[in-house]
């Protein structure tokens, strides 16, 4: 009896510490990795790409998550694969929400409010990691792109790191913790830089900064799980953030900020 107490105490234990590890790799909870597993995959065959593509998966090295080995590789070995990237170690900053969002709004080619219509992930061109280019719907444009400028109704493609992908008869399942994936259908705030090469746009990507905000109804929240403006785990009202996000449009940059 004491020997099958023994036992049942090293399972329980073996199986806390899987849960940490995976809740530690992704950082996000149980509830979200269930809806990054249930993204559908885009059918890819390596090497096959659009023009696009092509130029947004040279965007990333993407060495750093599973020390250079080129995911084909991995599949073959294990099947399905799933690879994560934590976030990195980054000073602790503390700034109020008025700050932030002038530091992103001051960086940013353009800042928009749009919806997420379609999305298409491949590998990135050290075949190491994955990216997604989304299709978005521009419902308003709070800071324009000198260079190119948008309107509403626009489409563009925003191209975020990680995605999921059909590859040789497997899933692969990749997310950086710094890079989301984002909701078909959803409505989000963005910062973005510009990508001249293709027209095309990608996160500002500030270590400790937040770029992109989820709107879903009443509440407004972070996509990536980093520290600022007010962390993954928690909430604002929507209304108050948005409001915050134009105050900040005629409020004036830091010496070294924006152009």
């Amino acid at each position: 009896m004491r020997e099958q107490k023994q036992i049942l105490l090293i399972i329980v234990l073996l199986i806390t510490g899987a849960t940490i590890v995976i809740t530690t790799l992704y950082g996000q909870g149980k509830k979200d990795l269930t809806i990054f597993r249930q993204e559908e995959a885009t059918p890819i065959k390596e090497g096959v790409m659009t023009e696009k593509q092509r130029e947004h998966s040279k965007l990333i090295k993407g060495e750093p998550y599973i020390g250079g080995k080129k995911i084909a590789d991995l599949i073959a070995k294990q099947g399905d694969v799933e690879v994560y990237g934590p976030i990195r170690n980054v000073p602790l900053l503390h700034l109020s929400t008025d700050e932030v969002l002038t530091y992103l709004k001051c960086n940013a080619d353009s800042v928009i409010i749009g919806r997420v219509t379609s999305k298409s992930s491949n590998l990135i061109e050290t075949g190491t990691f994955l990216f997604t280019d989304y299709e978005v719907t521009v419902e308003e444009v709070l800071k324009d792109n000198s260079v190119a400028p948008l309107r509403a109704d626009s489409n563009i493609t925003i191209t975020r790191l990680g995605g999921v992908v059909s590859l040789n008869g497997h899933i692969v399942r990749a997310i950086d913790e710094t890079s989301a994936p984002l909701t078909m259908g959803g409505h989000y705030l963005f910062y973005l830089k510009y990508v001249p090469t293709t027209g095309s746009y990608r996160p500002l990507a500030h270590p400790a900064f937040d770029d992109t905000f989820h709107l879903l109804n009443t509440d407004v929240s972070q996509v990536s799980n980093k520290k600022l403006p007010f962390g993954w785990h928690d909430r604002a009202d929507a209304t108050s953030f948005l409001n915050a996000a134009r105050n900040v449009l005629n409020s004036p940059c830091r010496f070294g900020e924006g152009q």
